[in-house]
């Protein structure tokens, strides 16, 4: 076994992991909510609200990037998305950091520099997003290798 398997054993170990720790830790917040219906109502369009900014083209790759880059300049930024227009670009760094997914800091350089980083919020959709990333990707592995198993 070759240390990509390995990896994705691991993986498949942690998400059920992650889960019971998820479950374990609201389970007292959880007994305490409402669920009637004016309630469940809230929580769908909180829900689909999220789900809708997380959607919006740029912004999972943002998160991602910045997350692998730790402390990037914006330069660094738009070179590791370079299909990324500097209008969008901006505009979707703005957004997280209007959400506070992000923190900006300006650096009084000549030019100016702008530095991103991501706030303990942002961090912990990045790491929300990791387990879909690693089901994703190594189910599409998995189908791919049982493609080329398969006798032509």
């Amino acid at each position: 076994m070759n240390s990509k398997d390995d990896f994705w054993d691991d993986m498949d170990a942690l998400i059920p992991k992650m889960r019971k720790a998820v479950r374990s830790a609201l389970k007292q917040d959880i007994a305490t909510i409402d669920h009637d219906l004016a309630h469940q109502s809230k929580e769908r369009k909180l829900i689909r609200t999220s789900l809708d900014f997380l959607r919006k083209k740029w912004i999972l790759e943002l998160i991602y990037i910045i997350d692998l880059l730790k402390t990037p300049f914006y330069t660094d930024i738009h070179n590791h998305l370079p299909e990324v227009n500097t209008k969008t670009l901006i505009s979707r760094l703005k957004e997280l950091e209007e959400l506070e997914m992000v923190n900006r800091l300006v650096i009084s350089t000549q030019p100016i520099r702008v530095q991103y980083k991501l706030t303990d919020f942002g961090e912990g959709i990045y790491e929300l997003i990791l387990p879909l990333l690693s089901f994703y990707s190594e189910k599409m592995n998995r189908k791919q290798r049982s493609d080329q198993k398969k006798p032509e």
